[in-house]
């Protein structure tokens, strides 16, 4: 689940949550790299501080079952 509110052009993320079982296979990131893709035109605040690059760690590699 990824909350969060754009207002007047500028978007700040609330939350980020993932589901203990799907947690480290990149669900996070996924939903928030899709975020930014669809709203690149708005700013993006960091606690109150304009995000100028958002920046995404590379993906970990998976763990082996």
């Amino acid at each position: 689940m990824l909350d969060f509110s754009v207002d007047n052009g500028q978007a700040t993320l609330n939350m980020v949550f993932v589901k203990p079982p799907f947690r480290h296979l990149g669900v996070a990131r996924a939903l928030l790299r899709d975020a930014l893709r669809r709203h690149a035109q708005v700013r993006w605040l960091n606690r109150g501080r304009v995000w100028l690059r958002p920046k995404l760690p590379a993906a970990r590699p998976v763990p082996a079952a």
